[in-house]
């Protein structure tokens, strides 16, 4: 499947922008109240206006009767939102691109501190349930589809706050993961976070709708690293994102330190 056609299909799902009616139009147990949430909530969206995203959804999803795929992702959408993701930009840089790294790097403009990493990690678990940490192959096909993309923004959104890149998405630092973990080097949750979303996107390639040439080359450059962090395969990495302590013990920071060196080495 053609990506481009994919992430036309998922905007109409989750950033089109319908008619908002008027009168008592957010009553929730009305097909047409629950649709002007819903609108409302992806006009907010398609202006960037995060926090307004969560206000419209959130009745939506907190209810377990009114919470549709539909609203799930554009749950997770508004938490992406704020973590400055953009899928076409991610999409439009992985084209043709001769070093998948170097698109990842350049498609997500955060810095260390500014919360946007934290943001797309709370969009992960809207995706995931949570805690209950759901598989691909009990996800749908367009929430693994989302779940590719989102992680592609995850390692992006990690390679620029630590490998501080050129607008070309070329390294200008090593990724530091040491193993045991000094000062210096990248958080503990960012270093498993890394691992984690290569898991999760070999994981959930085979569970999604995708089957264009380029979202295949990032996935299959990403299984060449777990392979050259000798792994063996991506997926045999731990999904959890706070399992690494950085001491050096656990097999979770070890497999993470290995995947750092991997990435710079591809990088």
């Amino acid at each position: 499947m053609d990506v481009r056609l994919w992430l036309v299909r998922v905007s109409i799902l989750t950033l089109s922008v319908g008619f908002i009616s008027c009168g008592n139009r957010f009553d929730l147990d009305t097909e047409r109240g629950r649709r002007a949430r819903i609108d409302e909530a992806n006009f907010f969206l398609s202006n960037g206006e995060c926090s307004r995203a969560h206000e419209a959804i959130d009745p939506l999803y907190g209810s377990a009767q009114h919470r549709t795929e539909e609203v799930v992702l554009i749950k997770a959408s508004a938490y992406a939102c704020a973590g400055g993701y953009k899928m076409l930009t991610i999409a439009g840089n992985l084209a043709g691109a001769s070093n998948v790294y170097k698109a990842f790097a350049k498609s997500m403009p955060n810095a260390l501190g500014d919360g946007k990493i934290s943001a797309l990690y709370q969009a992960l678990d809207v995706l995931t349930n949570s805690n209950t940490v759901l598989d691909a192959v009990n996800r749908g096909k367009d929430r693994n589809d989302y779940m590719i993309f989102l992680q592609l923004g995850v390692i992006g959104a990690i390679l620029h706050a630590y490998g501080s890149p050129s607008a070309d998405g070329t390294q200008g630092a090593n990724l530091a993961y040491a193993n045991p973990r000094v000062g210096t080097d990248m958080s503990n949750v960012d270093a498993c976070s890394l691992t984690v979303a290569m898991g999760v996107i070999v994981d959930s390639y085979p569970h999604s709708n995708l089957s264009d040439a380029d979202s295949a080359a990032a996935k299959n450059a990403l299984s060449a690293a777990c392979v050259a962090a000798g792994l063996g395969s991506c997926n045999v990495i731990s999904r959890d994102r706070t399992s690494c302590d950085g001491t050096g013990g656990d097999p979770e920071s070890v497999a993470a330190s290995a995947v750092v060196t991997a990435v710079n080495n591809a990088w």
